[in-house]
């Protein structure tokens, strides 16, 4: 239940092309202010693909280095860039969050006051 620390190695399951497998990444930080406070950032990525953990990911849980759960995905953080050609979805730029998570400690301690 210890706080993850800046760098620290996670893994998530992700599906792409329905394909379910191990992903890795790291904690960036934990927002403490504005709409994201008391949420964990991450960055994850496969390779060079940092759209690999995708909208539909919302609720799997990510992993710390000892194998157990230290956050659950919210979110995925992408920008929609329009051209002539479509809607591009574009991720954030390395060395960057690009998952907000809920910290275990925030949903065990919500379940705790209810």
């Amino acid at each position: 239940m210890s706080p993850l620390v800046p760098d620290d190695r996670i893994v998530t399951m992700a599906n792409p092309n329905r394909q379910r497998r191990a992903v890795t990444g790291r904690f960036v930080q934990y927002a403490t202010d504005g709409k994201l406070a008391g949420t964990g950032l991450l960055e994850i990525y496969e390779g060079n693909n940092r759209l690999v953990i995708d909208h539909g990911a919302s609720g799997a849980p990510v992993f710390d280095c000892e194998g157990r759960i230290a956050a659950v995905i919210s979110t995925v953080i992408t920008q929609i860039f329009r051209t002539p050609f479509g809607e591009q979805r574009i991720s954030t730029a390395w060395g960057t969050p690009n998952v907000v998570s809920v910290p275990i400690r925030e949903l065990l301690g919500s379940l705790e006051s209810q």
